[in-house]
């Protein structure tokens, strides 16, 4: 299973996320993801308080996308963007899952 581990060792710029101000939570996502032509809705932060201001862009990794994807549609950890700092062990903690999974 080691190719399902690369993409999370893919540190390339993926994209960027824009956040929504919390009144608009309800009739839309928390924030929108945009790449690579695709636009999807991100609802994880739960009011975050080290997530981005509303409307301030953000960028995330190949590998924070593949996070998302795990938490979202594979029963995965949570998966948090912020803060930033924190994303590296984030990734170590998805690879030990992945292993596990084995």
């Amino acid at each position: 299973m080691q190719s399902e581990s690369l993409p999370l060792e893919d540190k390339t710029l993926a994209d960027s996320m824009i956040f929504h101000p919390p009144i608009e939570w309800i009739s839309r996502m928390e924030a929108q993801i945009e790449t690579a032509g695709l636009s999807m809705g991100f609802r994880e932060s739960n009011g975050d308080p080290d997530a981005p201001p509303p409307g301030q862009k953000c960028l995330f990794r190949v590998c924070d996308a593949y996070r998302h994807f795990y938490s979202q549609y594979q029963k995965g950890l949570k998966c948090q963007f912020f803060p930033e700092d924190k994303r590296d062990t984030a990734i170590l903690a998805y690879r030990d899952w992945l292993e596990a999974m084995k």
